[in-house]
């Protein structure tokens, strides 16, 4: 009987838990419409380009993240986060895709 009520208080607090924790643990705010960003600059290279987007950390723009730029062409281009400040980051394009100054840049689940 001790052991039931242990792993039912354990149930009870895991459960508490959970629901009380912030929305930076969970993601949740991830995918908010207010966490989009623009394109504020296109960095052309030889080998690969750079987008600067005026949002960051405070948008949960972290290293590492993968992103979607809107664009007027063909789908979605893909960055993937390389330098995030707290109000600024670095996208790496990895699609063959043209992204124009100016358009929405927002988290994707990969």
């Amino acid at each position: 009987m001790a052991w039931l009520g242990r792993v039912l208080l354990g149930f009870v607090l895991t459960t508490l838990m959970s629901f009380a924790t912030p929305n930076w643990i969970t993601k949740d705010n991830c995918y908010k419409i207010e966490n989009r960003g623009r394109v504020i600059e296109v960095r052309t290279g030889q080998n690969a380009d750079l987008v600067v987007i005026n949002t960051g950390l405070q948008s949960n723009f972290r290293v590492g993240a993968v992103c979607s730029v809107e664009t007027e062409t063909k789908g979605p281009a893909k960055v993937v986060i390389v330098e995030a400040t707290q109000k600024k980051s670095v996208g790496l394009l990895i699609t063959n895709t043209e992204v124009k100054v100016g358009a929405a840049v927002y988290i994707t689940a990969n």
